[in-house]
């Protein structure tokens, strides 16, 4: 299915974790690494994704033991949503994304 897998780009998979203090509820990310292959994104799924307003960036490919269902995927510092998942041959493909005008934090960059 996939022509050459390397797994030589060090990704961060993040969930989030709720925790109360102060008697208010506050959300913070749980990162775990792993290496996965990156892949660009075709032009198909750029035109589907931004009618909802996201902005695909690249596909990561992980093996799929490494993947719990993350939200989040962080790459050289910038942070994307994953706002797609394909589970196949024991690998998940993962497409990325920011959000239009911002990344997935709704940072303008």
């Amino acid at each position: 299915m996939y022509s050459k897998l390397t797994f030589d780009e060090l990704v961060e998979l993040g969930k989030p974790v709720e925790t109360i203090e102060d008697f208010e509820m506050v959300k913070t990310w749980e990162y775990t690494e792993a290496y996965a292959t990156k892949k660009s994104v075709g032009r198909s799924e750029h035109y589907q994704a931004a009618l909802v307003g996201l902005k695909p960036e690249l596909i990561f490919i992980v093996r799929d033991f490494e993947y719990g269902n993350q939200e989040r995927l962080r790459h050289e510092g910038v942070d994307y949503a994953i706002t797609k998942v394909f589970l196949t041959d024991g690998l998940a493909e993962l497409t990325v994304s920011t959000w239009m005008g911002g990344d997935a934090n709704g940072k303008t960059t």
